[in-house]
Parts: structure tokens; C-alpha cells; sequence
């Protein structure tokens, strides 16, 4: 606990003990409008419940221009299996373990909470020279990006942010990926099997490693259940589904997967393959969970046209890195990101996050056409804005030279695969000079989110020192 004496940690602490699912940001708003009123600060909110609070300049610091400090406000919601949390209702649960401070079984929130803890302990310091600050705290950044794209423009002074959305000290992000993201069905009615000639089966996988699909997606070692089940039943010929879920959101990793299915019985004999696949499968993913199961005969399923449509669609998506640049940097993503049946829909969420148009474009084409080879259609699809820059702002100088000085390393300029809400902000500010820096966050979006508590301190103590030299 000793590592917690920066002034940011109690409000990381605070801000714990207050649900914040993202679309239900009503009480952190509330408490951030009750800690800029309890502070004399001015502040302005709006019906998505964003929240702005200036601060007047430190002394000396009058003649620089006003600066935009950035973070969003919700959090991703995801627990173990065996959690019972209620993320409406329940504080996240902080535990620390060496250097890392985790939750129990959940998502611990550092995804943004330390952006909300390092921007409020800011505004409640006297010691900290700065110039004016206007402070944007933004909601639905992990579902909608509804909070930024909604901020009346007019209301905005400053025209360089510094954000906080950002999981590694050692890189400065200063572009964001456009995403693209589709909630698509499969309809067709169930059909009656005849008893004799089938068996049925069960197959699941649970406990892989899941993350943050824009973070982790070059991360072989995670794995996709959703795809490696599609992959395994595609052996099958005459194969019919009956239900088929796994994943929970388009921006995550999934972690677990589950499938019954019928095959005709003539097609027994590569039942021995499916489980020497699955063994291999168990040494590719030591940690994750197989379980496949003869189960009572199924006799309610999809046809065997609508099932290879699914299995199809599923496996001829392009999934993880697909394109890099010259760097290493992945400029080109797909997640198929979950599947669910409901009745007799199959529902399949999945998206895809580009850095380049004409890669991310000619993507999205191929996409469209296995749709409609697969009779795919379209539930609902969303587009998040992504955001390009000049590499040589001063904000992105200053923040370089003086990461260089305190270091003695060079940052890393990162175009990142990350949907940020920068190319909200671009949109109405023009000519914005926007920079993304935070402390070390592993495993983003997964219950096994952790954060260096070495690595906060070391960038609190950096962005103290940011503030002081910004021009």
C-alpha cells in the first residue's frame, strides 16, 4: 500500500466504488460535477452526461494557450464465469498483487479510471503549474463513441489534447484506427431430424485468455473459440447446428465458445480427428478449458445448407493482424468477436479496425460479399471515426523531447489499432494536435486486466512535468 501515496490514487480508489458501465454513467457524472462545485471550478455537462471542468492557469503560465486534458469516463464490464458481480450496482473489488493492482474477477477499470484519477487529482492540486485547463471527461467511449461525437463543438476552447487512453508507458499514440462493426443474422427455420441416422454432440471452450481487440489482436497466443470451433466442424459434410454462443462484445476478444450440433452417423469416424485436433488444441491453449460430449439426440436444428452458410461465414472471415506497416504497427484488424442463437436466428457480431482507407475499404467489400454468398444480413452496423495526423505537431515535440530528457529513450509514435475518440474531437476542432500517454495496462477488456502501480507513479511524476513545459 505504500505505493499508493501519489496524490492520483485516492481518487483511482474513489472512482472504483462507482459503477460506470458504459451507457450508465449518471452517478460518476454526478460525482465529477459534485467535485467541481465542491472545488469552485467551473464545469458544464449535457444530457449524454459528458462532463467539462476548467481551471484557471497557474501564475505565470496566463500567457499560454488553454490546454485539453482527455479521458472517458465509462468502463467494459466483464467478469468470470463464476462471478456473480453486478457491474450496475457493485464497486470494482481492488486487489494488489506485487506491483499490479487488479480486481476480483472482473475488469478492474483502469481503462479509463486512471485517466479520471490522474485528470482530478490535476484539478484538486495547488502545487502543479499548468496553464488554463479544460478537462473532458467523455461517456460511451467503449460502446458507441456517442459521448465525444455528441460534445457541442461550440463549448470547446482548447485546441491541443492530451489523452489518457493509452496501456503503454513507452509509447506516445498519436493516430487512432477507423472501426467498423456489424451486428448480421442468419434466419431460417429449424428442421426435424430423423433419430436413427444422427448422433449429437457438444462441444465447448472456455477460459482463453480474450483481451482488447484493437491491443491484443496480433496476439496469436490468445486464440478465438468462436473460430476455432468453425474451423473443426467445417471437416463435417452432412452436419447440422442447434445452438451455437460464445463471445459477449464486439470489442473483445472472446474467450469462451459453445456449440451443439448433429451429424449424420455415416460421418462417426472423423469424430476421432475432431478430438485429436481438440488435444493439439489444449497445447496450443494450456490454460483454456475443452470439454466435447456425446449428448441426446437433437433432432431440432438448421438445415444443413443454413449450417455450412455459418460455419462458412465464420471461418472465411479474416481474423487478428492482417496488414502491417513498415514498423511492425498493425494497420489492418478483424474480430469475430461473438455468436449467439436466438430461436431460430443466428445472430454474428464481429468488426474490423484499419489505419489505412484503401486497405480498410477493400476489407470491408470482401466482407460484403461473403455476406451475400452466406446469406448474411445486416442487423446493425456502426462506424467509429478514426484519426490522422501531422507526426510533427509541437504538442507531439514537446511531449517527444521532454519523454527523451526525463528517460533517456525515445518514445514510441504509435498509429494504433485502438479506436480513440480523437477523430471526434478533429471533426470540431480543427487543425487539433492530439497526444495519448498512460501507464502500463495489461489485458485490457478481459478479467484479468492489471495495472503496474511503478508504472503510474513513473508517468503521474512525467505528466507533472508535461504540463509545466507545454507551449
Amino acid at each position: 500500500m505504500k505505493l499508493l501515496n501519489e496524490e492520483f490514487w485516492k481518487y483511482f480508489i474513489e472512482i472504483s466504488k462507482i459503477p460506470r458501465k458504459s451507457g450508465e454513467e449518471e452517478k460518476i457524472a454526478k460525482y465529477l460535477i459534485d467535485f467541481a462545485i465542491n472545488k469552485n471550478l467551473k464545469y458544464y455537462t449535457d444530457k449524454m452526461h459528458n462532463v467539462i471542468i476548467w481551471k484557471d492557469a497557474s501564475e505565470g503560465y496566463e500567457y499560454k494557450e488553454i490546454l485539453g486534458l482527455q479521458c472517458h469516463i465509462d468502463m467494459i464490464c466483464e467478469k468470470r464465469k463464476n462471478s456473480e458481480h453486478d457491474f450496475s450496482k457493485e464497486p470494482i473489488y481492488l486487489n494488489i498483487d506485487g506491483d499490479f493492482i487488479k480486481a476480483e474477477n472482473t475488469t478492474l477499470g483502469a481503462d479509463n479510471g486512471i485517466g479520471i484519477a490522474y485528470i482530478l487529482a490535476i484539478l484538486d492540486s495547488e502545487k502543479i503549474k499548468s496553464p488554463a485547463l479544460e478537462c473532458i471527461f467523455t461517456t460511451q467511449e467503449e460502446t458507441t463513441m456517442n459521448g465525444a461525437s455528441s460534445i457541442d463543438e461550440r463549448v470547446l476552447k482548447s485546441k491541443k489534447i492530451i489523452s489518457f487512453d493509452n496501456f503503454r508507458e513507452d509509447e506516445m499514440w498519436i493516430s487512432s484506427a477507423t472501426a467498423k462493426e456489424w451486428k448480421s443474422a442468419i434466419n431460417d427455420e429449424k428442421i426435424e431430424l430423423n433419430d436413427e441416422k444422427i448422433s449429437s454432440y457438444s462441444l465447448k471452450l472456455s477460459h482463453f485468455k480474450g483481451g482488447h481487440s484493437g491491443l491484443n489482436i496480433g496476439d496469436k497466443k490468445r486464440g478465438n473459440p468462436i473460430k476455432i470451433i468453425a474451423k473443426l466442424l467445417s471437416n463435417f459434410s452432412d452436419i447440422y447446428i442447434s445452438n451455437f454462443i460464445g463471445g459477449s462484445k464486439v470489442n473483445i476478444i472472446p474467450r469462451n465458445c459453445e456449440i451443439t450440433f448433429s451429424i449424420n452417423n455415416y460421418e462417426n469416424k472423423k469424430i476421432l480427428f475432431l478430438k485429436d485436433e481438440l488435444n493439439k488444441i489444449r497445447k496450443q491453449f494450456p490454460t483454456a478449458d475443452i470439454v466435447f460430449n456425446k449428448v441426446d439426440n437433437i433432432t431440432n436444428c438448421y438445415n444443413k445448407h443454413t449450417t455450412q452458410n455459418i460455419l462458412k461465414f465464420i471461418n472465411e472471415f479474416q481474423n487478428g493482424a492482417i496488414e502491417s506497416d513498415q514498423y511492425g504497427n498493425i494497420i489492418l484488424s478483424g474480430n469475430f468477436a461473438a455468436v449467439e442463437t436466438v430461436g431460430n436466428t443466428i445472430y454474428l457480431i464481429y468488426s474490423i479496425r484499419y489505419n489505412s482507407n484503401s486497405l480498410g475499404e477493400q476489407l470491408e467489400k470482401n466482407i460484403q460479399n461473403l455476406m451475400n454468398q452466406c446469406n448474411v444480413k445486416v442487423v446493425d452496423y456502426t462506424y467509429i471515426l478514426g484519426y490522422e495526423q501531422n507526426e510533427n505537431t509541437k504538442l507531439i515535440r514537446t511531449c517527444d523531447s521532454l519523454y527523451l530528457k526525463v528517460f533517456n529513450k525515445k518514445i514510441k509514435k504509435v498509429r494504433v489499432q485502438a479506436c480513440l475518440e480523437c477523430g471526434y474531437f478533429a471533426d470540431k476542432i480543427p487543425n487539433l494536435q492530439f497526444i495519448a500517454i498512460a501507464p502500463n495496462i495489461y489485458d485490457a477488456h478481459s478479467p484479468s486486466e492489471r495495472m503496474s502501480i511503478k508504472s503510474a507513479n513513473k508517468m503521474w511524476n512525467f505528466i507533472i512535468k508535461l504540463l509545466e513545459c507545454i507551449k
